[in-house]
């Protein structure tokens, strides 16, 4: 049984009583949450007998396993390159996937291409941001769609957005592109 991103729970408290006081030997749970300050999770889930393993940043060898998995174009695991791709991705899971998409959908083709992308995934959202403000994908949709995600208080179906309000720029026909607009 896996559970994920506890410290995520919106309009619920995790607790014990989500789990059952007996497992069966074979079963398994294994629950993931963020460091929150003040919180002690094993603690507040009162968990009996808790192996506790804090994931930390990727190491260069942890990205190359995950490169080749991915099966990125073979330039990429060439020493130099894996050693940029891994400073610019300062050990985040999250930005490596970004930078695989784009290694993948043949955005970034050379490593002087990797070169001109940020260093962590701060400056990267930074980046992105910026160039959405500026561009004219700032069209009302994207407004309308940013939004709604802002505040979304869980997950919002493609259907969900489109009728939410009468009022707003989002329907059927500008989802989709206000969607690939700010794909990331």
């Amino acid at each position: 049984v896996v559970t994920g991103a506890l410290d995520e729970a919106k309009g619920w408290q995790g607790g014990r009583q989500l789990f059952p006081a007996r497992v069966a030997p074979n079963i398994h749970v294994v629950l993931s949450a963020r460091v929150v300050a003040g919180k002690d999770w094993i603690t507040h889930l009162d968990l009996q007998r808790p192996e506790h393993i804090e994931l930390g940043p990727l190491s260069q060898a942890e990205v190359e396993e995950v490169l080749r998995a991915a099966k990125v174009p073979a330039w990429v695991l060439d020493k130099n390159a894996l050693t940029l791709l891994t400073d610019k991705i300062a050990g985040d899971p999250f930005y490596l996937r970004v930078l695989i998409d784009d290694l993948l959908l043949g955005r970034i083709k050379t490593p002087e291409a990797l070169a001109t992308h940020p260093k962590g995934v701060d400056e990267y959202l930074r980046r992105w941001w910026n160039e959405i403000g500026k561009s004219e994908a700032m069209r009302q949709e994207v407004k309308d769609l940013l939004g709604y995600l802002l505040v979304a208080q869980g997950p919002i179906s493609a259907t969900e957005l489109k009728d939410l309000s009468p009022d707003d720029s989002l329907s059927g026909f500008t989802l989709d592109g206000a969607l690939e607009r700010v794909r990331r």
